[in-house]
């Protein structure tokens, strides 16, 4: 990151700016932090936890450039966590629950799997590990390569990475059939929707998928497709 000369008192300094909400001072490794510069520009920050020395290291999720706190060196503060981590758990999932909406996408019938702008999975509901077979934590921090047969991957991520730079799916949230593969290798018929995020300054930061196996209604299809044509 390009180092800022002056705080807002004018010093040089890289010290983390104390917020009013004592809890967001002490981030937990593996939440991400909304940040505000000195300079009034906000940035998205994954904490990662220790290291060496104890120093505290973070990753810029626009930039994927990992540092520690001491080599920062303009002043900044924690403005609120994006994704709250509470010390509550669906049992089995490992998956942490913070609030009515976590627990209302943790529990719908589909597939939910949101993605970071490098498609990297952050999100893997309990829907989605009884169809592809991946617990949440086998499947956390894993590229969507995890389920994308190795033949779809090439059209999957030019259409990915237009939709992460245009902030607009092809398909505007249509649903489209396609196949996907489980953790025992085996292909399914997958009906499935994507939907782009977009945070509060307007950038597009990730995508999630609503997911249904449809492989049992596309073979009965296909079967009485050629019970017709015999």
């Amino acid at each position: 990151m390009t180092p800022r000369n002056a705080d807002r008192a004018g010093q040089r300094t890289g010290k983390a700016i104390a917020s009013k909400d004592c809890a967001i001072n002490e981030p937990k490794p593996g939440g991400i932090y909304v940040i505000e510069l000195c300079s009034g520009e906000f940035r998205r920050w994954h904490y990662l936890g220790p290291g060496g020395q104890s120093l505290a290291w973070w990753r810029d999720i626009e930039t994927g450039l990992e540092f520690n706190e001491n080599s920062v060196m303009y002043a900044w503060r924690i403005v609120r966590q994006e994704y709250p981590m509470d010390e509550v758990t669906m049992e089995g999932s490992g998956q942490l629950i913070s609030s009515l909406g976590d627990l209302i996408l943790e529990q719908t019938a589909d597939a939910l799997i949101y993605a970071n702008r490098e498609g990297v999975i952050e999100r893997w509901n309990a829907a989605a590990t009884s169809m592809f077979g991946y617990a949440f934590a086998e499947a956390y921090g894993q590229s969507l390569n995890l389920i994308i047969p190795e033949s779809l991957r090439g059209a999957h991520w030019r259409g990915f990475e237009a939709a992460m730079v245009n902030g607009s799916t092809q398909l505007q949230g249509r649903p489209t059939l396609t196949r996907a593969e489980r953790k025992t290798g085996e292909r399914v018929y997958v009906e499935m929707s994507f939907s782009l995020v977009i945070d509060e300054l307007g950038k597009t930061i990730g995508s999630v998928a609503n997911a249904r196996d449809v492989t049992e209604r596309v073979l009965r299809e296909k079967a009485a497709a050629i019970g017709k044509s015999e």
